[in-house]
This record gives C-alpha cells, structure tokens and sequence, in this order.
C-alpha cells in the first residue's frame, strides 16, 4: 500500500510539473512544427508561440511581408537555436534533480537557478524578434494577430483548468 501512494504521489508531481513546463513553454508538440513560445525553433518550423510561424502565416502575409519576417527570423535563429539546446539540457536537469530518488533540495533550487537565466534570455530574444516583426504587419493583420492569441489564450486556460479538475478529482477519490 505504501509503495502505491508513493507511486500515485509520484505521478501526481510528474503531471503537475508537466502541465508547469507546458504552460512554461517547455512543450514541444505536431512534426517539426512546435513553437516559440514552447521553446524556441522546432525542427524546420518556426515557433507558435508568442508570434508563432502558424499564425504569422495565417495572417494571409503579402510577399513583400513574408520576405521581411523571414529575415528578422534568419537574423535571430542561430541565437535562438542554440539557446533552446541549452534550456532543454537545462530543463532536464531540472527534471532529473525533481524526480531524483533521493530528494535533495539544494540539488533542486540549483537546477532550477541554472534555468532561470536561460528563460529570460530566450524572453529577451522572443521580444526582440516581436518588436522587429509587428511593424512588419498591416493594422488589420495586428488586429486578427490579437484576436487569435486571445482565442489560444484562452483555449489554453481551458485546458490547464480541464488538467487541474481532473487532478482535484483524482486526488479526491484516493485521498482519506
């Protein structure tokens, strides 16, 4: 009995800490598509997050527009790419050090302190892509652009409350 609560305890943290690196940015999701805001390139594609390659491309972008958000992405990828390999070692570290068998709180703030810089300046490189493409955009195309992200916004905080209900319900079903 013992051994399946520290089990059912154990796939609780790994759900919650999954949904965490999700809502994070740290999920990497579909075929070489992913997102910026899940961090950084992924495979060929360029990022759905914050100003993600999908929805740029959705925007119906004239070629001249195209031409002009292709250059501010080749302008940064490099730095972005190699910033993401450096999150993604760091995450796992992280990962690594939470579900370590012997817990060590020291080991944790540790790994969690070497992301952490690693986070912001992926935001610095997100911002400064961000800045250099919105003026690239039409005002009606900031405006569909807005509309959008507020539409995955909210998706996503449907799903997060979705995740955090079942887990209630899990928990209180096999709680005394």
């Amino acid at each position: 009995m013992n051994g399946m609560k520290t089990l059912a305890v154990a796939l609780v943290i790994i759900m919650v800490f999954a949904g965490s690196a999700l809502a994070w940015g740290g999920g990497q999701h579909g075929k070489g598509g992913g997102g910026m805001g899940h961090g950084g390139f992924h495979g060929k594609g360029f990022g759905g997050g914050f100003m993600g390659f999908r929805m740029l491309m959705s925007l119906d972008l004239t070629d001249a527009q195209k031409t002009s958000v292709a250059n501010v992405i080749a302008k940064y990828r490099d730095e972005m790419t190699a910033n993401k390999e450096k999150l993604m070692e760091a995450r796992e570290k992280l990962t690594d050090a939470i579900l370590a068998e012997e817990f060590s709180e020291t080991a944790v703030r540790q790994a969690a302190q070497e992301l952490a810089p690693l986070k912001e300046e992926m935001a610095v490189l997100k911002a400064k892509v961000a800045s250099e493409i919105r003026p690239i955009l039409a005002p009606e195309q900031i405006a569909l652009f807005e509309e959008r992200r507020a539409e995955k916004k909210e998706m996503m905080k449907e799903r997060i409350e979705s995740r955090c209900s079942r887990m209630d319900a899990w928990l209180e079903s096999n709680t005394n």
